[in-house]
């Protein structure tokens, strides 16, 4: 059996860590999250493509490419909830 450094539980973690993050670094950051993330999601998106992270209702929803793993889904969370949150 073959253990990647960046598995899918990474890739999730990847998720959660960038929204807590962005709690920890400021009350209005938390405040952000607290009115508009209400659940979160992580799945597996299309090989080769990049990590996409999304907000449809209170979902905050994070896609990653099996094969590129967590460090991808760390990039992507964080800079799509500074761009976007």
């Amino acid at each position: 059996m073959k253990f990647r450094m960046f598995g899918p539980l990474a890739s999730c973690q990847s998720l959660v860590q960038a929204v807590r993050d962005l709690c920890v670094a400021s009350e209005p950051g938390k405040a952000r999250v607290k009115a508009k993330i209400q659940k979160i999601e992580c799945k597996y998106g299309t090989v080769g493509q990049k990590a996409n992270v999304s907000l449809g209702g209170s979902t905050l929803t994070g896609q990653f490419d099996p094969d590129a793993g967590g460090a991808t889904m760390s990039e992507a969370a964080s800079d799509w909830l500074k761009e976007s949150l």
